[in-house]
């Protein structure tokens, strides 16, 4: 059984309802390019650098679009995301990071970052694919459940 969650970034982030625009995409155009040992992604208010570690998973820097830094050294001011459970770059909303985490296609983690204050305001898991929500500021997910029993008529 999955149950449907919808994650609205307008709840938390009321100042930047500006900078979001509806799409029928859960996340912000980005433009992927490749440089010496990380892959950059640009989108019109960051970019994100994200190194591969050696086994699984990536470090993410993420600064200002303006820099035009597409390089894996810390810059000052850089948010940086240190590699701890599989974790990789899964897209950006406004000023809303998305992390996923995860090993294999199953079970998922998502880790959700506002880059303005640069306080987590989500972890959980899901399965699938984020989806766009209904509206402009929505996005939602599938939690995976168990039930002890199915219910009548499944």
């Amino acid at each position: 059984m999955r149950n449907s969650i919808w994650f609205t970034v307008a709840v938390v982030l009321l100042s930047g309802i500006s900078d979001l625009q509806g799409q029928t995409t859960p996340f912000d155009s980005v433009t992927a390019t490749r440089t010496q040992g990380a892959v950059c992604y640009h989108h019109a208010l960051y970019i994100v650098v994200e190194r591969a570690q050696q086994e699984v998973g990536s470090d993410l820097f993420v600064r200002p679009a303006s820099s035009g830094r597409c390089d894996a050294n810390l810059l000052p001011g850089d948010f940086v995301w240190r590699n701890r459970e599989a974790e990789y770059f899964l897209g950006l909303r406004g000023h809303v990071l998305f992390i996923d985490s995860g090993t294999g296609p199953d079970l998922r983690g998502v880790i959700v970052i506002d880059l303005r204050s640069r306080r987590r305001l989500l972890e959980t898991t899901y399965v699938g694919d984020i989806v766009a929500g209904p509206d402009s500021f929505t996005v939602g997910l599938w939690q995976g459940s168990e039930l002890a029993k199915p219910a009548p008529g499944c």
